[in-house]
């Protein structure tokens, strides 16, 4: 009987444990990918929040005032518009760090019930980030069309907006396009429109305030040298950081990796032991069948080699189905566990199916290669006159 018969029969007689088994290398394989998948949209959600939160890194003129900046007063520093474009180009921390900078011009206005800070802007990418430029970081990555604007949530709580209301911005009228959500601090009584329509509204062509980074990982002790480098590179701008923004957002990257990659090696222990357990079972039933076929002169790697073959093919076939399983509990599980916003969309791994299907066949394999030796290299005679337990 040749090799490929006899593992046909040894799938097709025993097909429960074959089965069990796929399904267990399946079930680990499944948990894998949508805990990393998960992972990719819960740091995509840790950013947006912390974008929200203040950027940690801000452009100004030499003699701006930070106070100023920050309170949206009058008598603001001004400079030239298309510094972004520049440092987008040019600046190492974007190069290196950021990946959007966005260009602000802002003043305050009266409304009926409330003093509003009207905040134009204009979001310039980074030329060199290529797949990093589709991330959205923040509800400012989005042009507005002109005579569109976003509300604060204080502002449209006080003068009684919702999306598509109209309201008049000295005698200009602009639609609502979004309100965005509360932040608990002066964005909440902002009003964000197109930094042209900031500067018709203001008389101020050509000019903005200031530049703010977003998506910057700006942090730790290597940072002081880029910092550097960004002074000499801009040597006519004020540079701010904000170290607790950058310490914040890069604690919460390191802890949802540790934990995610915690419950991997968890996971992976947990399904080798159970593949490991399978296998022993297996081979104490069939003590006498291997008796058997090693009495009949087929050598110990023989019989090893069909039952790791086995073995090879429940692992594939797991790591397939554990990588459409965890992708679909992913897919639909995310935007509950993660609140994600419908602009946040949970981006499956393809690339991650033929690792998937090796790791299956690498996990079972590993898993019931200790079992399967120590039993094929026994006398066969020990074998034969072991009792058969049911």
């Amino acid at each position: 009987m040749n090799f490929i018969k006899l593992l046909t029969l040894e799938i097709i007689r025993l097909p429960g444990r074959f089965w069990l088994g796929t399904i267990i290398s399946a079930c680990v394989i499944a948990v894998l990918i949508s805990q990393m998948t998960l992972q990719e949209a819960g740091v995509q959600r840790i950013r947006r929040i912390m974008a929200q939160m203040g950027n940690n890194l801000l452009f100004l003129p030499k003699d701006a005032s930070v106070d100023a900046w920050y309170s949206g007063s009058d008598g603001q520093a001004e400079m030239a518009e298309g510094r972004a474009r520049y440092l987008a180009r040019t600046c190492p921390v974007m190069s290196k760090h950021a990946t959007h900078f966005v260009e602000k011009l802002q003043f305050k206005v009266q409304l009926s019930h409330i003093e509003a800070l009207v905040t134009g802007f204009n979001v310039i990418k980074g030329e060199h980030q290529g797949g990093e430029q589709k991330r959205r970081r923040s509800f400012l990555d989005d042009p507005l069309a002109t005579g569109h604007l976003l509300s604060g949530s204080e502002i449209a709580r006080r003068q009684y907006l919702a999306p598509g209301d109209t309201i008049f911005i000295k005698d200009r009228p602009f639609k609502v396009h979004a309100i965005v959500s509360e932040l608990g601090g002066l964005d909440d009584i902002r009003l964000w429109i197109p930094l042209e329509d900031a500067q018709r509204i203001a008389g101020k062509s050509g000019l903005i305030n200031g530049v703010d980074a977003l998506g910057c990982l700006c942090s730790g002790q290597y940072f002081k040298k880029i910092m550097e480098e960004a002074r000499q590179s801009v040597p006519d701008l004020r540079i701010i950081h904000s170290d607790v923004i950058a310490k914040t957002r890069e604690n919460s990257r390191i802890a949802t990796e540790r934990i995610g990659a915690f419950i991997s090696v968890v996971l992976t222990l947990l399904g080798m032991f159970s593949i490991t357990l399978l296998t022993w079972y297996e081979m104490k039933l069939r003590r006498q069948e291997t008796g058997v076929l090693l009495a009949m002169g087929m050598g110990a790697y023989y019989v090893a080699g069909l039952i790791g073959i086995k073995l090879l093919i429940m692992g594939s076939l797991g790591g397939l189905f554990g990588w459409v399983l965890g992708s679909a509990l992913a897919y639909w599980g995310a935007p509950f566990l993660w609140n994600l916003p419908a602009e946040i969309p949970v981006l499956l791994l393809p690339s991650l199916l033929p690792i998937t299907i090796a790791a299956g066949a690498v996990l079972s394999c590993s898993a019931g290669a200790v079992v399967v030796m120590s039993m094929v290299f026994r006398d066969p005679i020990t074998l034969l006159t072991s009792t058969k337990r049911k």
